[in-house]
């Protein structure tokens, strides 16, 4: 049908690199498909043209959708939808120095997906954000919970380096 097209259409001009053009075919696709794993796709692909536009606090509301919204899907959990939209929701709430909606989004993340990908960038980045926001002590707490959870990770020499920072601070 026709939400599936907006869809495609969407999909053909994000890989032109025409971010900005293809939000309106991925939020136009959002309001003509039914409830189903390509709305959801085509809601995750309208927050990261809005993530691109640096529209930071516009994704966050549409990962948080994507998330809250599809979770029921085992389609959107089998393909990492979900933890994407987690994931990408923390980067976004980031960059606008949200740090309650980044922890909302890292809290679920480690909750629902403790062994997915996007647990260790998150610990990282949001422990980051913290040193930046002059909570140390909370960011170390994070540090401790990443060095609990993924000791063999590959971040961890970043994490080694972000808790020297975060004494430095």
């Amino acid at each position: 049908g026709i939400g599936k097209a907006l869809l495609d259409q969407g999909w053909c001009l994000w890989s032109q690199g025409r971010i900005a053009v293809s939000q309106e075919s991925f939020r136009s696709a959002v309001d003509r498909l039914p409830f189903s794993v390509e709305q959801a796709e085509a809601r995750f692909k309208w927050a990261d043209t809005q993530f691109a536009a640096k529209d930071f606090a516009a994704a966050v509301t549409n990962y948080n959708s994507v998330a809250e919204k599809y979770i029921s899907l085992p389609e959107a959990k089998d393909r990492r939808l979900i933890e994407r939209a987690l994931y990408q929701s923390a980067r976004a709430a980031l960059n606008e120095h949200d740090l309650a909606a980044a922890s909302s989004a890292l809290k679920n993340i480690l909750a629902w997906f403790p062994n997915g990908f996007a647990g260790p960038s998150a610990l990282l980045l949001t422990g980051q954000e913290m040193v930046n926001q002059n909570d140390p002590a909370g960011a170390r707490q994070l540090f401790a919970q990443f060095n609990q959870m993924y000791p063999e990770n590959l971040l961890r020499a970043e994490v080694r380096l972000a808790i020297g920072r975060s004494f430095e601070a």
